[in-house]
């Protein structure tokens, strides 16, 4: 899993990440050779082991404790109560009617398609995943949205309800739409987890998160480097940083931009 290794080692060194992105891959049968643990977490602890800890894990119905991750992750059928709204009218939402449109709306991979996820840094990835979640920082995060933008310069949409944040948000929405989907979180996520208060969720599906990888590569010098090279807010905008958000350079501005810049501004 060579490749999965190199992608992760440049990740982590362009974006300055603190732990590991994190592969999640769906399988129908148990991997050989990986144990499966018989305590219960949320599958947010899970990434979070496997982001800070390096863990391997191989979860299931039976090791997840949270019942909403499980089922939206394909695991089993939501229970009943879930479904219909009753544990979250009163609570998250004002009643059983927004309760039931949250539960409704909650992205969800069909139950028995597979049996079991593997979870781990990607560098260790066991085998190949089908989302890669990365957590970091809202400037972080931005890098990464810059960078899928890259290919083909289309604007990026995100779902969320701010319910679910890692299972649905950052993994089920990108595996659904083979794309890429950013998680503001959840309760569990900050609760449990241990997330920071300042972190974001990215998950991308692998074809997505392949084209960010390169976008990454491609942006990263000058104005594009993390952390970011801030000027201060009291000050203009000045060159050659500045070339591009101006209406228009004077001939001594320009005689003090490299040549490649000139060049592209004469043409």
């Amino acid at each position: 899993m060579k490749q999965w290794a190199d992608y992760s080692k440049k990740c982590k060194e362009i974006l300055c990440l603190e732990g590991s992105p994190v592969a999640v891959s769906f399988r129908k049968e148990a991997l050989s050779g990986e144990k499966i643990p018989k305590e219960g977490f949320t599958f947010c602890q899970y990434s979070q082991q496997a982001r800070v800890k390096k863990k391997v894990l191989q979860i299931c119905a039976d090791n997840v404790i949270c019942c909403k991750g499980a089922s939206a992750l394909g695991l089993y059928e939501p229970p009943a109560n879930v479904l219909s709204g009753k544990r979250d009218a009163g609570r998250k939402v004002r009643d059983m009617q927004a309760a039931l449109t949250l539960q409704k709306e909650i992205p969800r991979i069909k139950p028995g398609k597979f049996n079991y996820i593997i979870v781990s840094p990607l560098e260790n990835a066991p085998v190949d995943p089908d989302v890669i979640l990365i957590t970091g920082y809202p400037a972080q995060i931005w890098r990464i949205c810059q960078s899928a933008t890259w290919k083909d310069g289309k604007r990026l949409s995100f779902s969320t309800s701010t319910s679910q944040g890692v299972c649905a948000d950052g993994v089920v929405v990108p595996y659904l739409m083979n794309h890429m989907n950013i998680s503001l979180g959840c309760t569990g996520m900050r609760v449990f987890a241990g997330y920071s208060e300042h972190h974001l969720i990215v998950g991308l599906s692998v074809k997505k998160f392949k084209e960010m990888m390169e976008g990454l590569e491609a942006t990263r010098a000058r104005e594009y480097t993390y952390p970011i090279p801030y000027e201060t807010y009291e000050a203009t905008p000045q060159l050659p940083r500045a070339w591009t958000i101006m209406r228009k350079l004077t001939e001594e501005q320009l005689e003090k931009l490299p040549e490649e810049l000139r060049e592209i501004l004469q043409t």
